[in-house]
């Protein structure tokens, strides 16, 4: 009896192996019943497809369309051979090109490593132009969890922030349809991400949700010798067949959804208010006008500098940094409703201290931000510095107190 069940064990991992590999290898037009299955654990929502069958139905006729991306570290491709051939969206561009020749066609890859998505509902301006006709959204791993989690106990901000960033991106000239994309990491112990901070902003805005999670995080728990099977030797970031399979999931959404009718309808234009608002308050509801200087700019600097020096790390991630403490900073910057952030490094290396800034001249009422926490992942974070500035112009100074410490960029609403 106990060979049968070692047996029986055996049989069913050989069958579950080859699973994900018949996926892999399968043509998107010779889909196997499994990858089926693998193609509808990865929608997380399908919504109604209206937005980017528009986009579909004027690339059949010829026309010109604009891909855009923003993202993290997996959009820039990070531990792929060839980014500009293996990453996802380099997929889905190929497969856009040869599928609607008609069009001179674009993609803009506006992702940075260790970002999030609040560094772009502010600085979006600074690595995509406002002429896109589908934008691809990935954050799901370097946006924290609306649960608890090991970097917070449970944050709703990210919602906030996205929401802003997909405001303002759905009322671009060309009205763009966005497509979010999920992914997770192996590295990290737990289910919760960026995803489910997410998905009420598709449901509320009708953006397809394609996820990588869904499809692949249970398997790999039960099998983690298979995780190299899709993930690069990091156990975070995707492999050139992980981001293959990826680009399959959307390119057989898009085949889905192309011949279905496009509806013309009040409902597909961006809803009155965000979901925060509410209707009683909706006269007092305005859009988000943000404000961003980033040092990914390199052109960018300081209004003041005393001590503090521009960083570049591997042609990849630009920073304003301080070793000495008594070093001084100031940002002149702009407001709309009064809010300004900060977004650091936080890291457990590079023996990261603390700062210590405020608004115009008002020292005494100021925050001190610490670079360090005790997570193994180096990534950029939001910190608020003031909610209740006057609409206009203002400094914002920022003191070393002790340790090394890096800036990315300053925004404000």
């Amino acid at each position: 009896m106990i060979k049968f069940f070692l047996v029986a064990s055996i049989f069913l991992n050989i069958i579950c192996i080859y699973t994900i590999f018949s996926s892999l290898s399968a043509p998107l037009e010779n889909k196997s019943s499994s990858s089926d299955y693998l193609f509808e654990r990865s929608i997380g929502y399908a919504g109604s497809g209206n937005r980017i069958r528009e986009k579909l139905a004027k690339a059949s006729n010829g026309e010109n369309i604009k891909i855009g991306v923003l993202g993290g570290s997996i959009s820039t491709g990070h531990t792929l051979e060839n980014k500009y051939e293996e990453s996802y969206h380099s997929v889905i561009y190929d497969w856009f090109a040869k599928k609607f020749p008609g069009g001179h066609h674009e993609l803009i890859n506006g992702a940075a490593p260790a970002t999030g998505s609040s560094y772009f509902t502010y600085c979006h301006d600074k690595h995509i132009p406002d002429d896109l006709d589908i934008i691809f959204i990935e954050f799901s791993i370097n946006d924290d969890s609306i649960y608890p989690t090991e970097r917070s106990g449970g944050d709703p901000s990210i919602t906030k922030n996205m929401e802003l960033l997909v405001r303002n991106l759905l009322q671009m000239p060309k009205r763009p349809a966005i497509i979010f994309l999920s992914f997770f990491s192996f590295k990290v112990d737990y289910y919760f991400n960026g995803q489910e901070a997410h998905i009420a902003i598709a449901n509320y805005y009708d953006i397809p949700y394609i996820s990588f999670k869904n499809a692949y995080f249970d398997h790999y728990n039960r099998f983690p010798n298979d995780v190299y099977t899709l993930f690069s030797k990091d156990g975070h970031h995707p492999n050139k067949k992980g981001h293959k399979m990826m680009s399959e999931f959307v390119i057989q959404y898009l085949e889905n959804i192309e011949h279905k009718k496009i509806v013309n309808t009040p409902s597909y234009d961006i809803p009155l208010i965000d979901m925060w608002t509410t209707r009683k308050h909706q006269n007092n509801f305005y859009e988000l006008e943000p404000f961003c200087e980033t040092f990914m700019d390199k052109e960018y600097k300081p209004s003041y500098m005393n001590g503090w020096y521009l960083m570049n790390w591997k042609q990849e991630k630009y920073y304003v940094a301080s070793d000495k403490p008594g070093s001084l900073v100031t940002f002149s910057i702009k407001t709309n409703k009064g809010s300004v952030y900060m977004y650091i490094l936080k890291s457990n290396q590079y023996n990261l201290g603390n700062i210590w800034c405020w608004a115009d001249d008002d020292k005494n009422n100021g925050k001190e931000l610490s670079g360090h926490w005790n997570i193994s992942r180096s990534i950029g974070h939001m910190v608020l510095i003031s909610d209740n500035l006057s609409r206009g112009e203002h400094d914002i100074h920022c003191e070393t107190l002790d340790g090394h410490f890096r800036i990315i960029a300053i925004f404000s609403g």
